[in-house]
């Protein structure tokens, strides 16, 4: 039996931390950098707009078709931040702010900006050229449409290919 004891102030503060739910996400929120913070909130932004207009993802997400045979260059930049499963929106909260914060911290704002930037592009880009070469071999532009549904969602967006990125890469080095 393991035995505990406190004086009655150190039961006051437990008691009062754990009631006051406005403290916890203050000192949850004062943990996270800057540009970790929002990257989140964009990405939780865009599930929810996706939630209320779920055509938005066909406007976000690369969709190789669209990015290469309609110009749509900004779909390579924006679809790590279209996100549309609450599952993926979930284990980025719980996974990725905690190691993007570390990284952050040691790399500074600015750099981790850019190598955020540039790592999620890179996929982005390899992504395409991929499936528009695979498209040329099969003669068919319908591979280069293969994100989308049926029912006209987007599959394979959000963070969860960057984080595999840099998972791979830290674990490289």
């Amino acid at each position: 039996i393991i035995k505990i004891e406190m004086n009655n102030n150190q039961i006051e503060n437990i008691g009062n931390e754990s009631n006051d739910c406005k403290s916890f996400c203050e000192k949850l929120c004062t943990g996270i950098p800057l540009f970790v913070k929002i990257i989140m909130l964009i990405t939780i932004l865009f599930y929810l707009l996706n939630l209320a207009f779920s055509s938005i993802s066909l406007y976000i997400s690369n969709i190789p078709y669209y990015t290469i045979k309609k110009y749509q260059i900004w779909r390579l930049f924006s679809t790590s931040l279209m996100t549309t499963n609450v599952i993926n929106v979930i284990f980025a909260i719980l996974f990725w702010i905690k190691h993007a914060s570390n990284l952050e911290d040691i790399l500074g704002t600015i750099i981790y900006f850019l190598i955020f930037i540039m790592n999620s592009t890179i996929i982005q880009i390899l992504f395409t050229f991929l499936f528009f070469i695979i498209s040329l071999l099969m003669k068919s532009d319908e591979i280069l449409k293969s994100k989308i549904l049926s029912k006209g969602k987007v599959t394979n967006s959000g963070i969860w290919p960057y984080i595999i990125c840099e998972i791979t890469l830290l674990s490289l080095s």
